[in-house]
């Protein structure tokens, strides 16, 4: 069979699907009345609260050992760099960014359940405490980037939450 008459088999039954769908939906009756629905967004709300208010470069030193830089805030983040720019430190608020492909563990931190992860590589790791939504922010995220494995870059990230956790709780 040729590629052309696949795709036009493909494109037809498609376009039947999507026909039987939209007619299925046809008729259905809906109850409530008219802003009987939340006007809540579903989508993530930003923290009013500055990443780079949470901790400062001198904080940083004092949890992790290392002089950072004073933090750039970019957009809902707070990045931080050595002065050679060979490591750099984020703390950020909003959503999760320890991604499915990283090897994690749950751990706690000042009380708070957290997630850390870390790639195989060793040479960062990303640490997100989940709030609430009573909490100043929902979400804080911290991460530490390109150290060397044998400074344990967890118990970094862990030390930059926890120094963010103590500013949340002020």
């Amino acid at each position: 069979m040729e590629s052309g008459s696949l795709l036009r088999k493909i494109s037809v039954v498609s376009g039947v699907v999507a026909g039987g769908v939209a007619l299925a939906s046809c008729g259905q009756e809906t109850s409530g009345a008219a802003g009987d629905q939340s006007s809540t967004p579903s989508t993530p709300q930003v923290s009013p609260i500055s990443p780079c208010e949470l901790v400062t470069a001198a904080e940083l030193k004092e949890a992790t050992g290392i002089s950072f830089n004073e933090g750039q805030k970019r957009g809902p983040v707070c990045d931080f760099a050595t002065a050679d720019y060979a490591s750099t430190a984020s703390v950020s608020t909003g959503l999760d960014t320890v991604a499915d492909h990283l090897d994690t563990k749950k751990i706690t931190i000042s009380g708070a359940e957290a997630v850390q992860g870390q790639p195989p590589e060793g040479d960062q790791c990303l640490v997100d405490v989940p709030l609430g939504s009573d909490a100043p922010v929902e979400m804080l995220n911290t991460a530490i980037s390109e150290v060397d494995p044998a400074d344990r870059p967890c118990e970094i990230a862990t030390a930059i939450a926890e120094k963010a956790l103590a500013s949340l709780k002020d």
